[in-house]
């Protein structure tokens, strides 16, 4: 026979299972952080008031006509507004173009 009996056993694994219960709830209750919700200047009648910097973006090297081909890579849902939404909007305005 071992050392521990059943009972004793059946105390440490509830115990185990309790704890781990325990700390999940909380790392999920204490890491669930919101990102500030994204409304674009056209929904609220103005520009918005994220500040931004200027640069002056590289001449394009292709010849007049030529082709362009991109590859675009989506990480994760548009929906998110997130850096993926915002890919995707930079996408939309260069297929405008």
């Amino acid at each position: 026979m071992s050392g521990v009996s059943r009972r004793e056993f059946l105390k440490i694994l509830g115990a185990g299972i309790v704890g781990l219960a325990v700390g999940a709830g909380a790392g999920y209750a204490l890491g669930r952080r919101r990102a500030p919700e994204y409304t674009p200047a056209a929904e609220t009648g103005g520009t918005t008031t994220t500040p931004t910097t200027t640069t002056q973006a590289p001449t394009a090297t292709t010849a007049p006509g030529a082709k362009i081909r991109a590859l675009w890579v989506y990480v994760g849902p548009i929906g998110d507004y997130g850096w993926t939404h915002a890919h995707h909007m930079g996408k939309e305005k260069v297929d405008a173009k």
